[in-house]
């Protein structure tokens, strides 16, 4: 029996030998694994592993940590030796086995943790957009389905957050753009280049971020859906500078996209099989020509339509609600506007003579400006276009303006109200209403752009003291001055001509004046029809009635000569002539004169 101990004691000494000789090469296998790396058959089996989910990792080494497992370092996804292809560089990337199938021997990465990374698309053979500081966990599921979780980088001073579910993801890599193939169709390869120049123009003010999440199925391009939400503390462009910016948008590529390129589209083929719908928001808005309080955009992408569904702008004290369309096929833009604001806040947009004109009005509420036009852009494959010659003669506008409380060059107005329309290079004005103390006038007319020649017709009551601002020599103020308006002067006139040439001015109507004075001798009414033509004045028809005076008058002025010719008949109170008399004797005179009967 003590033969049977000794022996057991014997090969227990020889198991803890044995398992103290293992347990050391382990610990000593495990030094080695981390502190030099995996030998070559470990690596082999893991980067076979990769590559069942068509991951073609490079790395340095691959080492074992004691808390992240297995850890691929310095390691490159994409081609070293072509330049122009997109390429993921990483620090390190951490592999997620499957431990259940590694107990069975079998090697399996259900994943990957990717630290310290760096993306790179080059855009251009001097340019390229670059995502640095990334980190990600990539998830491998069946069917080739890849799950991107905690994907974090800066990209262009701005924090990118990026989260997703692509099926048949190894297929991504037959993609166009990431298999450096040139793409075809009109301007090939610009986007992303005009995208990576400005993107360089961008000056932001705190730390931007921005949300991606992306689904869909690689071998399927209309499955996806991209989402975007986005803000910005500040941002300054060469354009304008802006705060508090929001943006949200949404990217499909929808099967109902017409397939076939039309050439004609120029650059817009390139946008052509997408649908975007999106809504920016900033406020505190500051440009070289406009600024505003705050301002959202919502619009809409799909071929062949862009359409901006809403702008709304709070400016110069009052806000602009606005919507438009453009269809890229017939290259029709049509919009619509509903605003009241100070039109002078965006005076700047205006040409030199509009700003001069604007300038001399104001007013102390916001006018109310609606309006809906269209017109037609030259064709996307023309060079540069002239607005007179391509796009004005097929403007088409309509509208209506009201505005009150206003002064306009020193004349105060109580209210303006007329209706507009502009096409075939006509404005017109079919129901302007001028009010202003006394004054209450109706206007209708129309100017062409090609002659310049107009026409309009005036009708209401004129207040002759409105005049009286706009009167700037001595005689024509001290004439004025002799004249006491009791009543509105009622006028109907009908005026033509050409705005750069007032010889061609052709005027007829009617003009009637009640209850006035002239140096204090009362006039009970006056009517007369008027004409001018040719540069001459015209009175066919005069009639005054003063008490006991009743005068016809007919008669003619030349502009041009200042010769003048009338004929003058009825009956004259001489009663009517002692107010202008201004010497002494000519009164004395006067006074020894006694009528009974009116001067026939």
């Amino acid at each position: 029996m003590p033969g049977f101990w000794r022996k057991c004691r014997i090969a227990f000494r020889c198991l803890r030998f044995a398992v103290w000789a293992v347990a050391l090469v382990a610990l000593y296998a495990l030094a080695w694994f981390n502190l030099v790396g995996l030998p070559d058959f470990l690596k082999t089996r893991l980067v076979a592993a990769l590559r069942e989910h068509d991951v073609p990792l490079e790395f340095s080494r691959m080492r074992l940590r004691f808390i992240h497992g297995f850890v691929a370092e310095n390691v490159r996804l994409g081609e070293t030796k072509n330049s122009d292809r997109p390429a993921l560089t990483a620090g390190e990337v951490q592999l997620r086995l499957n431990y259940p199938a590694l107990f069975h021997g079998r090697f399996q990465v259900d994943g990957l943790v990717l630290r310290n990374g760096k993306f790179t698309l080059p855009v251009s053979p001097t340019n390229a957009l670059v995502l640095l500081n990334l980190q990600s966990e990539l998830h491998f599921q069946t069917n080739g389905t890849w799950s991107l979780d905690q994907f974090r980088a800066d990209f262009a001073g701005a924090k990118i957050t990026l989260s997703g579910e692509v099926a048949h993801a190894p297929e991504i890599r037959n993609w166009p753009i990431f298999s450096g193939q040139k793409p075809g169709g009109h301007g090939a390869g610009r986007p992303l280049e005009k995208f990576s120049d400005t993107l360089r123009t961008l000056k932001f003010q705190g730390q931007p971020e921005f949300n991606v999440a992306l689904n869909g199925d690689a071998r399927d391009v209309h499955s996806f859906t991209l989402r975007l939400n986005g803000r910005v503390p500040e941002v300054r462009t060469p354009w304008f500078s802006g705060h508090q910016v929001q943006l949200a948008a949404n990217l499909t590529a929808p099967a109902e996209a017409p397939v076939e390129l039309d050439e004609s589209w120029g650059f817009w083929t390139n946008l052509q099989p997408f649908r975007l719908v999106w809504t920016v928001r900033a406020a505190d808005i500051h440009s070289e020509k406009i600024n505003a309080d705050a301002a959202e955009v919502d619009g809409v992408w799909q071929a062949p339509e862009l359409a901006m569904t809403k702008l709304s702008v709070q400016l110069g004290g009052g806000k602009m609600a606005a919507a438009a369309s453009l269809n890229i096929a017939t290259r029709v833009v049509t919009f619509t506007n509903d605003s009241a604001f100070d039109l002078h806040t965006v005076a700047a947009l205006l040409t030199p003579k509009a700003r001069e004109r604007l300038a001399e009005i104001s007013w102390t509420q916001p006018p109310q400006l609606r309006a809906s036009g269209r017109f037609r852009l030259p064709p996307w494959t023309n060079g540069a276009s002239d607005w007179r010659d391509d796009i004005e003669p097929t403007v088409q506008l309509a509208g209506e303006l009201a505005f009150t409380n206003a002064v306009a060059a020193g004349v105060p107005l109580d209210s303006v109200r007329t209706h507009f329309s502009y096409g075939s290079l006509i404005w017109s004005l079919p129901d302007l209403e001028l009010v202003q103390a006394g004054t209450k006038l109706k206007l209708s007319g129309e100017e062409s752009e090609a002659t310049k020649n107009f026409h309009c017709r005036v009708s209401g009551a004129f207040d002759a003291e409105s005049v009286r601002p706009f009167l700037t020599t001595s005689n024509a103020v001290r004439g004025f001055g002799y004249l006491t308006f009791n009543e509105p002067l009622a006028l109907d006139l009908d005026v033509r001509g050409n705005v750069h040439d007032f010889n061609r001015l052709v005027a007829t109507g009617r003009v009637a004046l009640t209850n006035f004075a002239i140096r204090g001798q009362t006039v009970d009414w006056l009517t007369t029809s008027v004409a001018y033509t040719n540069l001459i004045w015209s009175l066919p028809d005069l009639e005054l009635v003063q008490a006991g005076t009743k005068l016809k008058l007919s008669g003619e002025e030349s502009e041009t000569t200042k010769n003048f010719h009338c004929r003058i008949s009825g009956a004259f109170d001489a009663e009517s002539v002692r107010p202008f008399l201004t010497t002494s004797n000519a009164v004395r005179g006067f006074g020894h004169l006694t009528f009974n009967e009116p001067l026939a």
